[in-house]
């Protein structure tokens, strides 16, 4: 199940999400397979700069014990128009659970920049900062993930095409 509400006024946009999966015995059993969340953001265009911020929480009640039942997301950042070409990106994001306590920072860059109408070229870096009880991967991978406590950074780079 899910659901979306959007507000739009001059520069400034507003977005509410609800989404709930749950797993085969109809249970929120897991944080990041059988949950439910919500998400609150919003974004406001200054002139070349569009500043976002968020916050989520994903609930998994039924989780086995001494597992997490509840994790909060947070996350700020920019994105500012260099010149019609460039885009830099910049954000800080941050996650922490509610039982084991893990918590972690993301700190991260991006450039985007159209090579012509249809080809664009981006990169992003990324530093993941976790505490002594959080293992959160920098790129999104969890077979790549640090062990606990440890930082870890990243780097993607790619191209998008339009047909």
């Amino acid at each position: 199940m899910a659901a979306t509400l959007s507000y739009t006024l001059d520069n400034l946009n507003v977005r509410a999400i609800y989404d709930e999966t749950r797993d085969a015995n109809g249970k929120l059993s897991d944080l990041f397979n059988a949950s439910s969340e919500y998400i609150i953001g919003a974004t406001y265009k200054i002139q070349a700069a569009t500043l976002y911020a968020a916050y989520n929480r994903i609930s998994a009640s039924d989780a086995a014990l001494g597992t997490d039942t509840a994790m909060d997301h947070s996350w700020v950042g920019v994105n500012y128009q260099v010149n019609p070409d460039n885009l830099l990106r910049l954000g800080v994001f941050n996650a922490k659970t509610d039982v084991t306590n893990a918590s972690a920072n993301l700190y991260t860059v991006g450039w985007d920049h159209k090579v012509n109408s249809a080809l664009s070229l981006w990169a992003s870096a990324a530093l993941m900062d976790n505490n002594q009880n959080a293992n959160f991967p920098a790129v999104g991978y969890w077979q790549d993930a640090p062990v606990p406590g440890a930082a870890q950074h990243g780097i993607n780079a790619g191209f998008i095409y339009s047909f």
